[in-house]
C-alpha cells in the first residue's frame, strides 16, 4: 500500500513539473514570436460584405493587429481615416481596407446633386455599375395640344402640317451623366441607381420621373469619379 502511494506521488509530481515545464516553454515560444514579428500595428478589417459606391460606414469596420514591418503604407489603420469616403469596388467581409479601395465623396458637392432613378419608372437597359455613364431619354405624351410644339418636338417644318400629329414624344433629357450609387435587386437585376447632375438638371430629371411615362437609362461610357475642375454634368 505504502509503495503504491508512492509512485502516485513521484507520478503526480513529475506531472507537475511536466506542466509546468510546458508552460514555461510556451510562454518562452510566444515571447520569441513576438520578438521576432516586431512592433505591432493595427488595421482596420471589414466586418462584413459592403457594396460599392457607398458612403463608408465606421461601424462596419474592426481592428486587427500585424507587425508593422508588414504594414503597407496605402493600409488604413484608424476610422479618422475613413471620414468622407466612399467604397470603390465591394469589399469582403474580413478584408484589410485600403485607400486603394477608397476615393473621397467628392462627387456630390458643391452644386451637384444625386438623383434616384428608381425601377419601373426607369428602365436601365444595361448592367450600369458606379462611375459609368449614361444617357436619360424620356418618353411623355405632349399636353400642350398646340401644332408648333408638336412641331418643335418632332422636327416639322410646317407647323401647320403637325395637326393630327402623334403627340407622343421621345427625346434624350440627359446626356453622360455620371452614375454615383447602384442598388440591386439581386446580382444581375437593377432596381435604382444615383446620378450626378446639376440642381437645373436635377430639375428635369425630376420631372421626368413624375410626369414621364418612361425613363430609360442607357450607358454611354465609363468614367472615374469627377476630379475637381473637370466639366460638371
Amino acid at each position: 500500500m505504502f509503495e503504491s502511494r508512492r509512485r502516485a506521488v513521484i507520478f503526480t509530481s513529475l506531472s507537475i513539473l511536466m506542466a509546468l515545464t510546458a508552460t514555461i516553454l510556451f510562454s518562452n515560444y510566444i515571447k520569441s514570436t513576438k520578438q521576432s514579428m516586431g512592433e505591432l500595428a493595427q488595421v482596420l478589417v471589414a466586418k462584413t460584405d459592403i457594396v460599392a459606391g457607398r458612403p463608408i460606414d465606421p461601424d462596419s469596420f474592426t481592428t486587427e493587429e500585424v507587425p508593422r514591418k508588414y504594414l503597407l503604407p496605402s493600409v488604413i489603420q484608424t476610422k479618422e481615416e475613413l471620414k468622407n469616403k466612399i467604397t470603390v469596388v465591394p469589399i469582403p467581409k474580413g478584408q484589410v481596407i485600403t485607400t486603394s479601395v477608397l476615393r473621397d465623396n467628392t462627387v456630390v458637392s458643391g452644386d451637384l446633386r444625386q438623383v434616384i432613378l428608381r425601377a419601373p419608372m426607369a428602365v436601365f437597359d444595361d448592367s450600369i455599375d458606379v462611375f459609368d455613364k449614361v444617357d436619360i431619354i424620356v418618353s411623355y405624351d405632349d399636353q400642350s395640344g398646340s401644332p408648333d410644339s408638336i412641331a418643335k418636338q418632332q422636327g416639322v417644318t410646317n407647323a401647320g402640317s403637325a395637326q393630327g400629329q402623334d403627340r407622343r414624344v421621345t427625346k434624350v433629357l440627359l446626356k453622360d451623366v455620371t452614375v454615383n450609387n447602384v442598388q440591386k435587386k439581386n446580382e444581375t437585376e437593377l432596381s435604382a441607381i444615383g446620378v450626378v447632375l446639376s440642381l437645373e438638371n436635377s430639375k428635369s430629371a425630376v420631372w421626368a420621373l413624375n410626369y414621364a411615362k418612361e425613363v430609360r437609362v442607357l450607358k454611354s461610357g465609363t468614367s472615374k469619379a469627377l476630379k475637381e475642375g473637370e466639366k460638371k454634368p
